[in-house]
């Protein structure tokens, strides 16, 4: 999937506010200075993939009873927990 497709499907499912939510990602990660991407389909040395920002800024948008699991099997999963 491209990141444009991700993030329209997860700001869809985010603005349903559900109770619970279970992200699964398995594939390449990248780091730079500043981030952790997710490397889309479309992703090139320019738009590195999904920023893993992006992602947090969705579960801050939730209610504070939201549950929210995400499974990262991918290099650099644990810089995910950064920040």
């Amino acid at each position: 999937a491209t990141i444009r497709e991700i993030k329209s499907k997860l700001q869809s499912i985010f603005e349903m506010n559900p109770d619970e939510i279970i992200i699964y990602f398995s594939g390449h990660a990248v780091i730079d200075k500043y981030s952790l991407y997710l490397v889309t389909f479309d992703a090139d040395h320019i738009e590195l993939g999904l920023d893993f920002d992006d992602i947090k800024k969705y579960i801050k948008s939730l209610p504070n009873f939201s549950k929210v699991v995400i499974f990262l099997d991918c290099c650099h999963a644990g810089q995910a927990a950064h920040g």
